[in-house]
């Protein structure tokens, strides 16, 4: 995927969207989820991410501001330095919930190689981890995280 294209992706799925729609879609599902959501510690957060619906996952998603994304990459950074397969995984989850307020695709690329630099040192399987979070990421980090799959596999 090239950069514009990413960054086109980024765009489109955010137009698409109906805050409103999103929430009532998720409150049909479970009534509190949006205020559970709020205030979690960004394990916390890449756990129930993990466990979301999509629609729970989108609304996540659309939650990320630029603080969290900080916190996001802050958790990231110390969960790869963890010799747990877990910690990647949830590591991988924390790229996927910051990928819309972040808009970089070039940091998400850092991550990722970071990512499977901790999975090598660790004897992880990075591809497990990979699939995982192409199937539930969004669109654009979902095309990213193939192409950089593809290109740097396991």
């Amino acid at each position: 995927m090239k950069l514009l294209d990413y960054h086109r992706v980024h765009n489109e799925e955010r137009a698409g969207w109906d805050t409103a729609q999103m929430e009532a879609a998720v409150r049909a599902q479970d009534a509190t989820f949006p205020e559970r959501i709020a205030d979690l510690a960004p394990a916390e957060l890449c756990r129930v991410w993990l466990d979301a619906t999509a629609e729970q996952r989108v609304l996540i998603r659309s939650r990320i501001d630029r603080d969290r994304v900080i916190q996001l990459g802050r958790f990231r950074v110390e969960a790869r330095a963890k010799d747990s397969a877990e910690s990647l995984r949830l590591a991988l989850a924390s790229l996927a919930i910051a990928d819309l307020t972040a808009t970089d695709a070039r940091e998400a690329i850092m991550s990722l190689d970071a990512l499977l630099t901790a999975a090598h040192r660790i004897h992880a399987d990075w591809a497990a981890l990979m699939r995982e979070q192409i199937a539930l990421a969004g669109p654009a980090l979902s095309a990213l995280m193939q192409d950089h799959f593809r290109n740097r596999p396991a």
